[in-house]
């Protein structure tokens, strides 16, 4: 059924659905509620400042690919701000320190590059959160074949398991990995089974785990309660 809308309003517009979206946060909080996992928005996927003030009552903050989402998510959302680019600039990564709380990179030579700049932002209580983004070598992307899958070969996603050893572990506080797309649980829970069993020892030098976007959490058929025992796991 069309929804009545106002006889004034003008069009094209955005029309958002209020009621679904505090159904699809309802989930996030109950994920979040009996896991203590946190609960990112991706802006790339979904930026309506309109409707940040609803979201922000749930989520934990927004990631971003780069500056300017980052800057979308600092001033129009609040609370964390998480970016990942495959490469930055010197630049982008100075004016990041400004924005973003959590930084993400892609190897260990762009570790080598940007770690001194990052250790040295911030004074007492605000130091920078540095990530890396790891090639578990296990993808259930659902859309686009070869093309959307981050771990196909020769993809430079992500650091390899070859380059892991030689990490500045002592630097890094979450390990970082984006698998997935539109998946339902069986793809969800079967990453992070994945990096736990392929990448445990990793993870047990890292404060956290940031198991990317993808998570189809709100399609029907997605089993929400495998998802929670997987994380729980």
């Amino acid at each position: 059924m069309t929804p009545m809308l106002p006889a004034g309003i003008a069009t094209p517009a955005y029309v958002i659905d209020a009621a679904a979206l505090e159904r699809n946060m309802a989930t996030a909080a109950r994920i979040k509620r009996e896991t203590g996992a946190k609960v990112l928005l991706a802006t790339k996927s979904f930026a309506l400042p309109a409707v940040f003030p609803m979201m922000r009552q749930t989520l934990d903050g927004t990631t971003a690919s780069g500056e300017y989402e980052a800057r979308l998510g600092k001033e129009t959302f609040g609370k964390e701000v998480h970016v990942y680019a495959p490469a930055f600039s010197d630049i982008e990564v100075r004016n990041l320190l400004d924005l973003a709380d959590h930084i993400y990179f892609n190897s260990a030579s762009q570790l080598t590059r940007f770690l001194p700049v990052v250790k040295a932002a911030g004074g007492q209580g605000s130091r920078k959160h540095v990530g890396i983004r790891v090639n578990p070598g296990y993808s259930n992307a659902t859309l686009g074949g070869p093309l959307y899958d981050p771990c196909a070969p020769c993809s430079r996603f992500g650091a390899t398991r070859d380059t892991l050893e030689a990490m500045p572990w002592d630097d890094i506080d979450i390990l970082h990995t984006h698998a997935l797309c539109e998946s339902l649980h069986d793809g969800s829970v079967g990453l992070i089974q994945h990096v736990a069993r392929e990448l445990g020892q990793f993870v047990r030098k890292v404060g956290a785990v940031n198991f990317g976007g993808g998570h189809f959490v709100n399609k029907p058929g997605y089993d929400v309660s495998k998802l929670i025992t997987a994380i729980k796991a």
